[in-house]
């Protein structure tokens, strides 16, 4: 691993735990889950998802 990767990596770390120290937990729940999805779009729009997997994604319920 290169040494500046690893810099951006433990900083990046750093200000993890400032979020999570810092923040209701419910901000970093919704925060994770918003990562997760954008990187999911950029790679459905990429066209780096198999539209048949889409189909095993199930959807939670919505309340």
């Amino acid at each position: 691993m290169k040494a500046e990767y690893k810099e951006d990596k433990e900083k990046c770390l750093k200000f993890r735990q400032l979020f999570e120290s810092n923040c209701p937990a419910t901000w970093v729940t919704h925060f994770d889950q918003k990562r997760e999805y954008d990187i999911f779009k950029r790679q459905l729009a990429s066209g780096q998802v198999e539209t048949d997997k889409l189909k095993t994604i199930k959807q939670k319920p919505t309340a």
